[in-house]
């Protein structure tokens, strides 16, 4: 399967990176590093993530960082649509 970002999606990898960077780079690294290693992931296994109620969408939690993916299939294609800190989906 191929791996493509919506530009919101993209937006909040830049806004989660500059958010950690101001507590520390190194954070704000590892976090991007995860985030884009998880995504990747979900073109080896799309159903990994658990299908979100009323949406022909999924959400994967990345639990040791925080953080959701939320991503839509296709054919051959996994789209990531956003991405979430848990603390912002309350």
């Amino acid at each position: 399967m191929r791996l493509r970002w919506r530009e919101e999606a993209l937006d909040d990898l830049d806004r989660i990176f500059e958010f950690n960077s101001e507590r520390s780079e190194t954070l704000a690294m590892k976090v991007d590093r995860r985030l884009t290693e998880r995504a990747h992931a979900l073109t080896v296994t799309p159903h990994l993530g658990r299908t979100l109620e009323g949406a022909d969408a999924f959400r994967l939690s990345v639990t040791d960082i925080q953080y959701v993916i939320d991503y839509e299939l296709a054919e051959d294609l996994v789209l990531i649509v956003r991405i979430l800190s848990t603390r912002e989906i309350r």
